[in-house]
C-alpha cells in the first residue's frame, strides 16, 4: 500500500525493466486524483484492487498481463 490514499497523486510513470513485473494489491487504491499511468511491457501481473477508487476514465493494459489478473485488479467505476 505504498501509495494508498495519496489523493494528490495525479500521474505515475513505472520503470520498464526486467525486475519490475508486478503491480501489487491496493498499490494505488484511493488515489482519487490519479488519472494517468504508464504500465510498462515488463509488467506481467496486476493484483487485486490495485487501482480501486482512482480518477481513471481509461487505462491501457499491456498484452502480456495475464487476463485473470486484469479482471480482479482493475476494480473501479468503469472496470468490472
Amino acid at each position: 500500500k505504498v501509495f494508498y490514499g495519496c489523493s494528490n497523486l495525479k500521474k505515475v510513470t513505472l520503470p520498464n525493466n526486467e525486475n519490475f513485473k508486478q503491480i501489487s494489491s491496493y498499490l494505488f487504491q484511493n488515489c482519487t486524483s490519479l488519472n494517468e499511468i504508464n504500465i510498462p511491457e515488463s509488467v506481467t501481473s496486476i493484483k487485486s484492487y490495485a487501482y480501486e477508487n482512482t480518477g481513471f476514465t481509461e487505462i491501457t493494459i499491456p498484452n502480456n498481463v495475464l487476463q485473470g489478473d486484469v479482471k480482479t485488479a482493475i476494480i473501479n467505476n468503469f472496470f468490472i
